[in-house]
C-alpha cells in the first residue's frame, strides 16, 4: 500500500453535527451523506458508512422499483422516490410495496457538495400563500442559488404583488420576487428577466446562512385563480 494511504474510505471516523446522530439513521455532513454506526452526541468522534446497501424506512404508500433514484427526506428522516423532498443519496436496490415501511437502498458515496443540482417543484397557491419548502434546511448544507424560473399553472396569478423565493443570510431575504403581472398563464418568468427581480449587486446568487431552508411565499394579498406555480430552481451545496 502507497505510504500516504490513511485508511479504506467505506467507514470514516466524523464529528457529530448539532443535534447529534443516530445508530443507523442517516445524517449529512456537509454534502456527505453518511449512516452512523453508533449514537453519538453533538461534537463526538463517531464512525459513519459512506457506501453499502442498507434498509431504511420508507413512506408508507410509496411503490419502489428496482434502480429507481433515492432522496432523503430530511423533515421525515426517511427516504422517498419523490425528488421534491431533499436531495439524491443512492437508488433503490429491491421492489417495496404500498405497504412495506422500509425498504433497500445503495448509498451514492460522492458529496453531493460543488455540482450544479435542479429541483422542480409543482406547490399549491394554498402552499404559496402559506409558505412553502423549495429545498429543505439540513444540517451542515449551505445552499447557493444559480437561477430559477416560474411558471403559473391554470390560470394566472393574480391579486398578490410578488410570488417571492425567499432565503437567509442572517434574515429572510428575497433571493427572487417573480411579479403578478408577468405570472399569466403557462408564461415562464426566469430570475433576472423582466418580471424576475433580483437581489442588488448579485446578491441573490451568494450562499444563504448554513442549515437553513430556500421557501416561496408572497407579498401582498393572497393569490387567486391560478391553482399551482411550477417553480424550477438550479443550485450548487458550499
Amino acid at each position: 500500500m502507497a505510504s500516504n494511504s490513511v485508511q479504506p474510505g467505506c467507514v470514516v471516523e466524523f464529528t457529530a453535527p448539532t443535534g447529534g446522530v443516530t445508530n443507523g439513521v442517516p445524517v449529512y455532513i456537509g454534502g456527505l451523506l453518511v449512516i452512523p454506526l453508533v449514537t453519538a452526541l453533538v461534537g463526538v468522534r463517531f464512525n459513519g458508512a459512506l457506501e453499502g446497501v442498507w434498509t431504511l424506512t420508507k413512506p408508507n404508500g410509496e411503490v419502489w422499483t428496482e434502480g429507481a433514484p433515492a432522496f432523503w427526506d430530511v423533515a421525515n428522516a426517511r427516504v422517498s422516490i419523490d425528488s421534491t423532498v431533499g436531495l439524491q443519496i443512492g437508488a433503490i436496490t429491491a421492489a417495496a410495496l404500498t405497504g412495506d415501511l422500509t425498504g433497500t437502498v445503495r448509498l451514492n458515496e460522492v458529496s453531493v457538495s460543488g455540482g450544479m443540482l435542479t429541483l422542480r417543484k409543482r406547490v399549491t397557491i394554498a402552499a404559496i400563500n402559506a409558505g412553502a419548502t423549495l429545498l429543505p434546511a439540513v444540517i451542515g448544507v449551505k445552499y447557493r442559488l444559480v437561477d430559477a424560473f416560474a411558471i403559473a399553472v391554470g390560470g394566472a396569478v393574480t391579486t398578490v404583488t410578488t410570488v417571492d423565493v425567499i432565503g437567509t443570510v442572517s434574515t429572510a431575504r428575497k433571493l427572487v420576487a417573480f411579479g403578478q403581472a408577468a405570472l399569466t398563464q403557462s408564461a415562464l418568468v426566469r430570475a433576472g428577466a423582466a418580471g424576475g427581480v433580483l437581489l442588488a449587486d448579485g446578491a441573490s446568487f451568494t450562499a444563504n446562512d448554513i442549515g437553513t431552508a430556500v421557501t416561496v411565499g408572497i407579498t401582498g394579498s393572497a393569490i387567486t385563480v391560478a391553482t399551482h406555480v411550477d417553480f424550477t430552481v438550479h443550485y450548487v451545496i458550499e
